[in-house]
């Protein structure tokens, strides 16, 4: 018999549940093992301080009241959170009520904006089946067409008829035509005519490049460009470097060179030509040339026939010493009666006081002055007198 089977046996043996026999064995085995004999012993002391303590137990203190209120607390705060939750499901749900309200109100407003508009409509298409109605809209419909058609064909501006031609040759070919910002570049062995309804013939020399900006308007960028004006009805504008050539009266005919340091020469061979710079005006009439450095200023007119010493003062003069009086003096004494024209145009450029320097030398050389001129009128650049002098010089050179 084991230790666990005998310890079995003990339980029942105190409990007095055993039969006499084995009652008998127990007893014997228990005399003999130390282990069970200990066992039994402290289950006999177990149940001896099980038998001492009291049959129904009471705490020194009553928790039940605290107890109580505990459990009441966790109720209200449940209560609480209850209704909590049914007022946000409430507040979401009259959220809900509101925006379904409002969107039945939209939808019932853009409804009725949709019928107003059916309704306009019908009165539109009403109105429209009238012949005056009928008759003002078509009339309305073909201005449009009409002035669209202006716009595009007339407003345009007429074609310039590019024509290609060898410097050897007079056989020539059609390019087309210049559109605005079109540019024409010739090589040593060509050149190119540009046949414009309203300003004229323009001639490119070989190794030149000119660009049109507007209908009536070029910028000359390198070489040479002749402007035949003779059947033209309109102005015609060079842009050159620093300034702008342009036909003082329709007609004529002069040419412009821009060389390699940006140096514009121009040669008027018939007509007037004005050039602006710097917002002063240089009249050259035929027969005279001009020159214009961009990096000096503004050239006086000269007579094509003039002297070279009066050539070289003039160029002095604006070129190398601007606004010297020592310069002018040499300018005004080197003229001669057909240097008149540069006197002219010297006028505008020189000082109130030099101005009396210039009139006495200019009338010295013409004799009395135009009915209507003045010397104060022409120290004053007063317009109309300044006019009729330049129309009384120009036979006289």
């Amino acid at each position: 018999m084991t230790h666990d089977k005998v310890k079995n046996i003990l339980n029942d043996y105190f409990d007095e549940n055993l039969d006499i026999e084995v009652d008998i064995e127990t007893q014997n085995h228990i005399s003999e093992c130390a282990d069970c004999s200990q066992y039994l012993y402290s289950l006999q002391d177990l149940m001896n301080k099980v038998e001492k303590l009291p049959r129904s137990l009471k705490p020194h203190v009553d928790y039940w009241q605290d107890i109580f209120h505990e459990m009441s607390s966790i109720k209200t705060d449940a209560l609480k959170q209850q209704e909590e939750i049914q007022l946000k499901e409430a507040g979401q749900q009259i959220k809900q009520d509101d925006t379904d309200d409002f969107v039945i109100e939209q939808k019932k407003i853009e409804a009725e904006d949709l019928l107003n508009w059916e309704k306009k409509k019908v009165e539109y298409l009403t109105k429209l089946k009238t012949p005056q109605v009928r008759n003002t809209l078509i009339g309305v419909l073909s201005a449009c067409l009409i002035f669209f058609l202006y716009i595009t064909f007339f407003l345009k501006g007429p074609s310039w008829e590019v024509k290609k031609f060898q410097v050897s040759g007079s056989t020539h070919e059609i390019l087309g035509e210049l559109p605005d910002d079109g540019i024409i570049k010739s090589d040593a062995i060509t050149r190119f005519e540009i046949h414009t309804p309203s300003t004229g013939v323009l001639t490119i020399a070989p190794n030149s490049r000119i660009q049109k900006l507007q209908t009536d308007k070029v910028q000359l960028y390198a070489g040479a460009l002749t402007a035949n004006k003779e059947n033209a009805t309109k102005p015609l504008t060079i842009v050159v470097p620093s300034a702008e050539i342009k036909d003082f009266f329709v007609g004529g005919h002069y040419r412009a060179v821009v060389d390699d340091n940006n140096i514009t020469s121009i040669n008027v061979s018939d007509g007037w030509v004005s050039i602006i710079f710097n917002d002063i005006e240089t009249i050259v009439l035929s027969n005279h040339t001009c020159k214009i450095h961009p990096d000096s200023g503004m050239g006086l007119p000269y007579l094509n026939t003039s002297s070279t010493v009066f050539i070289d003062a003039v160029n002095n003069y604006c070129f190398q010493n601007p606004n010297n009086e020592e310069a002018l003096i040499a300018v005004l004494t080197k003229a001669e009666k057909s240097n008149v024209l540069t006197l002219w145009n010297l006028l505008k450029r020189v000082s109130r006081k030099q101005r009396d320097m210039v009139i006495y030398t200019m009338f010295g050389l013409l004799g009395d002055p135009p009915i209507g001129v003045t010397d104060e009128g022409l120290r004053s650049l007063n317009p109309e007198m300044m006019q009729k002098l330049i129309e009384e010089i120009e036979p006289e050179i």
